[in-house]
């Protein structure tokens, strides 16, 4: 009987320092949350004024239903309107491709941005966030769904070399800003 009590004893100390460590977790996180996502804002709001330049400040738009788009912005220089910038990801290689485009009033590209916090492979994947390989976005049509050069439609772009997922990812979150932004009426 005696063993049985001192056998019990180590295992109630570290459940309760488990359950001390969990809440003292949870409580950082409460209180560090909106720190965090107003910091991955500001990285976010600096790719949105390179690919709008002439943008003085960017209004949250309305929420999407479209699964992958987390964000969609007026880009605006004063009371004017110049696009909209739409942050959308999908499933790569790597795991989540997170890209921020920015769409103008003519139905083009300004520009699209693969973000640097993807998990893609370096060499591979991670080419999508080469200047180059970005640059070829600037000015596609964007009034119907992407589509890889090759394919027929006139929004077609080049894939990452060596990285298919990668490049799939990026045609997938591309279509869903389009949707998301066709939706509001674009």
């Amino acid at each position: 009987m005696l063993k049985e009590k001192e056998g019990l004893w180590p295992v109630l100390v570290l459940t309760i320092i488990t359950i001390i460590t969990a809440l003292l977790l949870s409580l950082t996180y409460g209180a560090t949350k909106d720190k965090i996502a107003a910091n991955d804002l500001g990285d976010a709001e600096i790719v949105m004024k390179e690919l709008m330049p002439e943008a003085d400040s960017f209004k949250k738009a309305e929420d999407s239903e479209v699964d992958g788009v987390t964000g969609i912005y007026e880009a605006l220089n004063g009371s004017e309107q110049l696009g909209y910038i739409v942050l959308s990801e999908a499933s790569g290689y790597g795991g989540p491709v997170p890209i921020i485009t920015a769409f103008l009033p003519d139905k083009t590209l300004a520009g699209m941005s693969v973000s640097q916090s993807n998990g893609e492979t370096p060499g591979f994947g991670k080419n999508a966030e080469a200047p180059e390989y970005q640059a070829q976005f600037k000015g596609l049509p964007a009034d119907q769904e992407f589509t890889f050069s090759g394919e027929s439609g006139k929004t077609n772009f080049d894939q990452v070399a060596g990285a298919t997922a990668t490049s799939i990812a990026i045609k997938d979150a591309l279509n869903r800003a389009l949707m998301a932004l066709q939706a509001i009426g674009y």
